[in-house]
């Protein structure tokens, strides 16, 4: 008899990997099953991505492993993973101590494409398309632009309203830079910082983007050095404008390291940005059709428990039983489930138990 429970319990150890990367499953799990985070040793910290390609069906998770070379661990409809070395096949440079990925599928122009902060600290293109074949392309160079900053955030996401590839890094400068790829078949690198005036990034700041397609609108979010939520946005007059999202909403300030993810819902139309807030509460900036953001503190309004310091978040939309869902490492370290439905109401589960 099929297990019904299956699926839940691969969604659940398959976030516990992408949130802890060092974590032990209970010999004996208790009733409902359950995972245990222990501390992470030492060793080299590997950054860890994925993708689902609905192309040439494949799952794709991209991890840097301990010899800093980026490993693609690929499931197809033959029902087996493979480990494939995308440094080694595309003899690129490999991945800074520490360095940043980020993925995502190009479904205008079929590619895969993954980066990361090489050991130059550049920005490095791994690319797959229908020949079959891995490159791997230095956008840095191309581009002429400044180098990641030690330890500098990467996000990614594709356009495909205004058809663009776009690649957001922090660069040394501690400036939000944009590698942007359209279809005139060349890359540019454009200094978002710079060109809306805005405060540059906190050393160590998240960041995270997303392509609003209800209010046509490319947005970017991150921590600025005055540990407020900053909205790099860009719409269809041109320009790109920087709001303090913190400072509009009157709410607290992000932690330290504090983390950042996003999503726009599509259901309930809003635009949603949680943060670890200086209380280790999860925050919600949000916006809707009424033009106005707001910060609500879903650690207080749920009951949870707080979030251990430096740990981390995650979030999705979920739009089978419609609910916003946002997953973080708490103080107890377990894996904590914030969830939003039609009830109106948010609550907190502890899914380690």
């Amino acid at each position: 008899m099929k297990d019904s429970q299956s699926p839940r319990k691969l969604i659940l150890f398959l976030l516990a990997v992408v949130l802890c990367q060092h974590l032990v499953l209970a010999q004996d799990l208790p009733r409902g099953g359950g995972i245990v985070f222990t501390p992470p040793p030492p060793p080299v910290k590997g950054a860890l991505t994925s993708f689902l390609d609905t192309i040439w069906p494949d799952r794709m998770i991209l991890l840097v492993d301990s010899d800093h070379h980026v490993h693609d661990l690929e499931w197809n409809d033959t029902g087996k993973w493979s480990n494939f070395d995308l440094t080694s096949f595309s003899g690129g440079v490999p991945v800074a101590s520490g360095g940043a990925l980020t993925s995502f599928l190009d479904t205008i122009w079929p590619d895969r494409l993954i980066l990361y902060v090489g050991s130059d600290q550049n920005v490095h293109d791994l690319v797959w398309s229908n020949n079959g074949a891995w490159h791997n392309f230095d956008l840095t160079a191309f581009t002429g632009g400044v180098p990641v900053a030690s330890g500098g955030a990467l996000t990614s996401f594709l356009d495909t309203i205004w058809p663009d590839r776009l690649i957001l890094y922090v660069g040394s400068d501690q400036h939000v830079h944009d590698l942007e790829w359209s279809n005139n078949g060349a890359w540019h690198n454009f200094d978002l910082t710079a060109l809306t005036g805005g405060v540059p990034v906190a050393s160590g700041g998240a960041l995270t983007s997303f392509l609003d397609t209800i209010w046509p609108d490319r947005l970017i979010f991150y921590v600025g050095s005055d540990q407020h939520v900053h909205d790099l946005e860009w719409s269809n007059n041109g320009a790109w404008h920087n709001f303090d999202l913190t400072a509009l909403t009157g709410g607290v300030p992000v932690a330290s390291g504090g983390a950042l993810t996003s999503f726009l819902d599509t259901i309930w139309p809003d635009r949603l940005i949680f943060y670890v807030g200086s209380d280790q509460h999860v925050h919600d900036l949000e916006w809707n059709n009424n033009g106005a953001w707001h910060n609500f503190d879903l650690t207080a309004l749920s009951g949870g428990v707080p979030v251990a310091p430096g740990g981390a978040l995650t979030s999705f939309l979920d739009r089978n039983w419609p609910d916003r869902l946002i997953f973080y490492i708490g103080s107890d370290q377990h894996v904590h489930d914030l969830e939003w439905n039609n009830s109106g109401s948010w609550n907190s589960f502890d899914i380690s138990r």
